[in-house]
């Protein structure tokens, strides 16, 4: 009995584990410019992979026609902040990203954070290739067009 116990036990620690896994993903920076990435992670935490002496969270910069490994490394079961995306003229975009350790739509484990937006996003592409990714595709940020009218992309995501 005590054996059986301490096997469920060990299951259920063992089942515990890939909630807490740690999530690879890239930017991309396609562009013809240098764009500053830096998150601001209520939960959890971003590094870049194989790349010492930068700070964790960044701010990052990303040399045009570059790509860079990210990692989300989750804490309390989730990945959740804001993450500000800076042109070479200085102009910032934030977008707040969240991914929860048990995701219907995606299943349990799985704490891939994705970008929230309302439709175009302008320069940079939120959650492509895949969530949790960027892709910068214009040199500087753009307005996009919503309802009709002409507004920058983003959401406003740090308390000011």
């Amino acid at each position: 009995m005590k054996f059986l116990s301490l096997a469920i036990l060990g299951c259920s620690i063992l089942l515990a584990i890939p909630c807490m896994a740690t999530t690879y993903k890239h930017i991309y920076n396609n562009s013809t410019s240098p764009w500053v990435v830096q998150f601001h992670p209520e939960y959890g935490s971003v590094q870049w992979v194989n790349k010492e002496s930068v700070p964790t969270n960044g701010p990052w910069t990303i040399p045009a026609q570059s790509s860079i490994e990210i990692k989300y490394s989750p804490s309390s079961n989730a990945n959740e902040g804001c993450v500000v995306i800076t042109d070479h003229t200085g102009r910032e975009i934030q977008f707040s990203y969240e991914g929860e350790g048990s995701d219907a739509q995606r299943g349990p484990g799985d704490s891939t954070p994705r970008f929230s937006h309302d439709g175009n996003t302008g320069s940079v592409a939120v959650n492509d290739k895949a969530d949790g990714d960027l892709t910068m595709i214009g040199p500087v940020w753009v307005q996009v067009e919503r309802d009709g009218h002409d507004t920058w992309p983003g959401t406003s995501c740090l308390n000011s």
